[in-house]
């Protein structure tokens, strides 16, 4: 996986962030290795423009990776019973499972970050990536997430989002 070129391209530094992240758990995923602080490496020497490293925010990039990584298990299990009863008895496959995985990782771990943000920034990756017929699921399965674990989301607000605010955050992530 490369840099985006076209359509659905990070703007900001949590958004370059999280393409990374997904490019690294892919990585992870695929070649079945352990070591996410050399994978995270790679990827950002891999994808380094004239030496520079990409325009990230590599203090999340690198929580995200850890969090994601270290927790699949758990986050699958907490998943599974969404996923079930919306008919998908399967695992879904490698990168959809990824995408799900970290936008169910922000919504637990980053309480600063508007669940609506969470959700559309995992929906562009999907469509990035070419997995838009897993969009509906993937929406469907991260609001359910913060209707469990996001205090105040749903509470008939109207938009399911737990804030007012339309920015990607930016405080403090939990490590």
């Amino acid at each position: 996986m490369t840099a985006p070129q076209s359509g659905h391209v990070p703007r900001s530094r949590r958004s370059w962030a999280r393409f990374y992240a997904v490019q690294t758990l892919y990585a992870l995923e695929i070649t079945g290795a352990a070591d996410a602080e050399a994978a995270m490496d790679s990827c950002l020497a891999g994808n380094a423009s004239d030496g520079k490293p990409p325009r990230l925010d590599e203090d999340f990039f690198r929580a995200l990776t850890r969090g994601v990584h270290g927790e699949a298990s758990q986050l699958d299990a907490m998943m599974a019973p969404i996923l079930s009863r919306r008919g998908t008895e399967r695992r879904p496959e490698h990168l959809l499972a990824i995408l799900l995985r970290g936008g169910a990782w922000e919504i637990l771990h980053c309480g600063e970050t508007d669940v609506a943000v969470v959700v559309n920034e995992y929906l562009n990756l999907a469509h990035y990536f070419g997995i838009a017929p897993g969009t509906s699921l993937l929406n469907a399965t991260l609001k359910a997430v913060a209707r469990a674990h996001r205090e105040g989301y749903g509470d008939g607000d109207g938009d399911g989002d737990n804030g007012d605010s339309d920015s990607d955050g930016g405080g403090d992530v939990v490590k």
